[in-house]
């Protein structure tokens, strides 16, 4: 494949002997239009429709293959009515050949003008650059399309980042002898690197850089070699900018008398000179023609004059660090171009390791990015002469390269987030007594499914867990099904403070159940309220269910005693106002809600019938935006996973509860991915926080592994909890959980759970194998400690700093790459 530029380049490309024409091996001739841009677009389409699709653009004019090209993407330098139409017309190709998979389209674009060059039905080698650049994994995308699993065909917007990238090409010329490092319409590279940067000029020194091309710096020396005149006037402005950047400029004969006529110095560079610069500089003539032999009369001096020449000109190469080499119009290669001058300079240039660029648009992109490299700092002068003299221009006082990375030097379209063990406070596991609805196995199977390493269980089973006896009856069975850590807590009841306060230390917490929920544990009468109270030891928490009013007055028992209480589950608008106030009046008190209070409605309720019981009941979307306004008031996320069969919530009196273990983290994640949600809030909220407020012990070498950015819809049920239903059927959640470590061993990972049942250990036990316990005092801690521990997490996350094995570090990892 080559260019011809006329009828007689034809005839004698044709006439060559590596080309034969026959019948068998036809000519395709295709119009080759000049200067004009080359465009991709790399696409994922269903049945004809376009599912996602990204544009690039090449750095050079179209003319040059896409293997050896420069793309950029997001494009910044096309005008947006062409990326438009490249748009349109991608549209139209897969909607005419029904597509359904990967696609790429390469366009030919001048002055909005856009022709297709090709249509590939595959991927193509920029999937994963456009994927890794913008976030979308298409190729994930295009397979589940092949499988049958992608069903919608509504289009995935592209998101907006705040980045570029650029992928440049590595070429293997100095290995190659006798290649003429030129880029054309044939592949030469052999191999690709991209680079992310805040800009195109970051991002483009950067993949250089990757590639293994030394970047030049003044003071050295810039050989400017431009045959077309349309290209030496298009590099008159940026050799300007190498002049003023403190580059010593060169050029060759007819290059420099340009330059020259339009104010720019630079010295003259013989092309022979450097063409043959591997002959003997001192090497004088000796042939007795009168140009140095003995006896010729006054050629001593001629001789004397061409050494020094000569001389001048070995002193002049031997500082060029960056030759820009602009051919003439590139021919097809006949055999004399390996033996000219200009196919003599490259080669000299490249094994001599000189950044050599051929293509004028590169060689520009090259001079804007080295201005603003310097404008931004990452280009400085040297500040000692030792300096100087160690950044290869050969002079003291010289200009280094100073690296800032950044966060987005790393970039994957899926985002692995290392995430500490989380904590669920709040999940009915329904052992002793209800093992057809849960067990412990099968619940903190759930739990890890759904990133939670330690729950803490609630004590209305059968028999519910009062006193020594039963307390211990519920540790047996966990410590003999139980698959992650946990706690039990110990109800309240009537007539059982004493013992409650005995055991109280060996539980999560105290609960009362202060409102008619899924228990015989109510507590109806204000005394038998006030006997837990004052009989409870002050280091224990006491956690309560209680909506409306009663919050009032178990509030005015939390002053009125000065002890810290936690509320479960709040619910409304009115509840979180009040837990706010009494927060302001220096109440010791913190409070958690589910996530289906986040999420659900009372417009649910037609669609879930009669599963959409539950205690509290679901509010209205006022109450639920007052939640979501007041994240600030609520310390804690929980799920109260409180599973029943599908036959038990089918009955004309339910049982109040839902399914949650499986979905709260991915639902939290969608609201993190809508920006309803940070990733430290999260986190604090489902880990920092239920371990400081239940003053729960680290537990060591844990953490979870979480695959973030596709948006899916929830399946009908989910594969671990035994009920095998959830009401939050269809709706959009982010996230997967791909790894659980629990105490240095896998726990789960990629659907499996392999953790045995009986893995899971008591946290309030005093043999568990981690550092001391948080301070009951810090039960008390205001809400600025949990405003200092999410912006601990920020920093952490903006460091990059290698994540401890401990889940006590609370700061978001991410992992895609090495990290920089």
């Amino acid at each position: 494949m080559t260019v011809v530029h006329s009828p007689a380049d034809l005839e004698q490309y044709l006439a060559s002997g590596g080309v034969r024409v026959s019948r068998d091996h036809p000519v395709v001739v295709s119009e080759y239009i000049a200067g004009a841009k080359e465009i991709e677009v790399d696409a994922v389409a269903l049945s004809g429709a376009v599912l996602a699709h990204a544009v690039s653009e090449h750095v050079e004019n179209a003319g040059v293959h896409s293997g050896d090209a420069t793309l950029v993407c997001p494009p910044q330098d096309l005008d947006p009515e062409t990326v438009r139409r490249v748009g349109e017309c991608t549209r139209r190709i897969a909607a005419a050949l029904c597509i359904s998979g990967p696609m790429n389209v390469q366009f030919i674009a001048k002055r909005n003008h856009v022709k297709v060059i090709e249509c590939n039905v595959r991927s193509s080698r920029s999937f994963p650059f456009v994927s890794k650049t913008l976030g979308v994994d298409l190729i994930q995308l295009a397979a589940r399309v092949l499988c049958g699993a992608h069903t919608a065909t509504d289009e995935v917007p592209m998101p907006p980042v705040q980045h570029v990238a650029v992928k440049c090409a590595q070429f293997s010329f100095g290995r190659l002898a006798g290649a003429d490092p030129l880029s054309g319409v044939e592949m030469a590279s052999t191999g690709e690197v991209a680079c992310f940067g805040a800009n195109k000029h970051e991002a483009y020194l950067k993949a250089l850089v990757s590639t293994g091309v030394a970047l030049p710096r003044p003071p050295a020396r810039v050989l400017l070699s431009i045959g077309p005149f349309a290209e030496k006037a298009e590099f008159l402005e940026h050799a300007r900018r190498l002049e003023r950047l403190g580059f010593r400029l060169a050029a060759t004969p007819g290059t420099a008398d340009y330059l020259h006529e339009h104010g720019v110095r630079a010295d003259v560079v013989d092309k022979e000179a450097l063409a043959h610069r591997d002959a003997a500089v001192d090497e004088a003539p000796c042939d007795g023609s009168g140009v140095g032999g003995e006896g010729s009369g006054g050629g001593s001096r001629v001789g004397d004059r061409e050494l020094e020449r000569r001389r001048e000109q070995e002193e002049i190469v031997s500082s060029v660090r960056l030759f820009v080499n602009l051919p003439s119009a590139n021919r097809f290669r006949r055999p004399a171009t390996f033996s000219s001058a200009g196919y003599r300079m490259r080669r000299y240039a490249v094994e001599s390791s000189l950044t050599l660029i051929t293509n004028i648009k590169c060689a520009k992109l090259l001079v804007d990015a080295l201005v603003w490299a310097r404008d931004a700092g990452v280009l400085a002068p040297q500040r000692t002469a030792a300096e100087g003299g160690a950044d290869g221009s050969g002079a003291a006082g010289g200009w280094t390269m100073r690296w800032r990375l950044s966060l987005c030097d790393e970039q994957t379209s899926d985002r692995l987030v290392r995430l500490p063990g989380l904590i669920d406070p709040h999940v009915h596991l329904r052992e002793p007594g209800g093992e057809h609805k849960e067990t412990f196995a099968t619940g903190t199977a759930a739990a890890l499914a759904g990133g939670f390493t330690a729950v803490l269980a609630m004590p209305n089973t059968d028999p519910a867990v009062v006193d020594a006896t039963s307390l211990e009856v519920a540790r047996t069975r966990a410590r003999a099904g139980a698959r992650c850590d946990y706690a039990l807590f110990c109800g309240a009841a009537v007539g059982n403070a004493r013992e409650a306060a005995r055991i109280g230390r060996e539980c999560a917490a105290l609960k009362m159940y202060l409102n008619h929920t899924f228990t015989t544990l109510r507590l109806e009468r204000i005394e038998h309220w006030i006997e837990h109270f004052r009989t409870m030891p002050h280091d224990v928490l006491i956690c309560t269910h209680s909506e409306g009013r009663t919050l009032g007055a178990v509030l005015a028992l939390c002053s009125l005693f000065d002890r810290p209480l936690h509320v479960c589950h709040v619910s409304l608008r009115d509840e979180v106002l009040l837990i706010k106030e009494a927060k302001e009046r220096g109440a010791r008190v913190t409070c958690e809600v589910a996530a289906h209070h986040l999420l659900l409605e009372q417009c649910d309720i037609d669609r879930l019938g009669s599963r959409a019981r539950v205690c509290p009941a679901l509010a209205s979307d006022e109450d639920r935006a007052a939640l979501w306004e007041h994240l600030d008031v609520i310390d804690m996320f929980a799920s109260d996973h409180a599973p029943h069969t599908r036959e038990e919530k089918a009955r004309a009196e339910p049982p109040p509860g839902f399914p949650g273990l499986e979905t709260t983290l991915p639902l939290l994640l969608h609201a993190v991915h809508c920006g309803r949600l940070t990733m430290e809030q999260l986190v604090d909220k489902c880990f920092t926080a239920p371990q400081r407020i239940f003053g729960l012990p680290t537990q060591p070498d844990t953490y979870v592994e979480v695959e973030v950015g596709e948006v899916y819809r929830l399946p009908s049920a989910m594969p671990f909890s035994k009920c095998r239903w959830t009401p939050f059927e269809g709706m959009p959640a982010c996230g997967r959980v791909s790894k659980v470590v629990l105490r240095g061993e896998v726990a789960y990972v990629d659907g499996r759970v392999l953790a045995p049942p009986g893995t899971g250990l008591d946290l309030r036990s005093p043999s568990y194998p981690s550092a001391a316990a948080a301070a009951p005092s810090t039960l008390a801690t205001s809400t600025a400690a949990t405003a200092a521990t999410a912006a601990a997490a920020v920093a952490a996350k903006a460091s990059r700093a290698p994540a401890a094995a401990s889940s006590s570090e609370t700061a978001v990892r991410v992992r895609s790459t090495p990290e920089l």
